[in-house]
């Protein structure tokens, strides 16, 4: 089993997002290792503070790389990890280039999958797990028998004197409504997969200035 865990106390620190990636830990592991492991666990905490949001995202791993990875059953990874995108602007317009899909970043031979979901997750990330929920429905993934969402409640409880019970009632009401949609469509997309489904999620109370 390898285990890795990036916490940056509810940032991601610029000297450790320039020192490692998601794709060079891969590449860190030797061929060998690659083709027996069974178990691995990356959890690179991908919070980012909004005023730290121009800093360069983390290289995530490619679909060429994972697949190296024959042997793997259980598999724990953050959305970093795999969730990639190529944008350009053509005028006025964003245009998506290319996409990599969960499911065609998963082994074949991993049985048991767990994604930890953190509060920056794009909502492009529900659809990426639910479609993956589609495909398994139609035959892919043959192997995969439970999928489970980690996905914390984070609020940032208000520094000084400026606590305001109403509005942190309204906060906290609003984000259980967003993770409350997030796991009815996780829930819908596998129902008919024969995959067990989890959707774990817990408050994490953090500090304000």
């Amino acid at each position: 089993m390898f285990k890795f865990v990036s916490d940056g106390y509810s940032c991601w620190h610029i000297q450790a997002r320039s020192q490692v990636s998601p794709t060079q830990l891969i590449e860190f592991l030797s061929p060998r290792t690659q083709k027996t492991l069974q178990r691995l666990s990356l959890n690179f905490d991908g919070r980012v503070e909004p005023g730290q949001r121009n800093l360069p995202k983390p290289k995530p791993i490619t679909p060429q790389q994972i697949k190296h990875f024959t042997n793997l059953t259980i598999f724990k990874v953050d959305s970093s990890c795999f969730y990639s995108h190529v944008l350009h602007h053509n005028k006025d317009e964003l245009i998506v280039e290319q996409e990599t899909y969960l499911v065609d970043f998963l082994p074949q031979t991993v049985q048991t999958l767990t994604i930890f979901f953190d509060r920056w997750a794009r909502y492009e990330l529900l659809h990426f797990i639910t479609y993956l929920g589609q495909r398994v429905v139609s035959g892919d993934l043959p192997k995969l028998k439970r999928v489970q969402i980690d996905a914390p409640i984070r609020h940032t409880m208000p520094g000084s004197n400026s606590w305001d019970d109403d509005w942190d009632n309204e906060q906290l009401a609003r984000l259980s409504a967003e993770t409350n949609m997030r796991r009815e469509a996780f829930q819908e997309a596998f129902v008919a997969s024969g995959v067990e489904m989890w959707f774990k999620t817990w408050y994490i109370w953090e500090e304000g200035w």
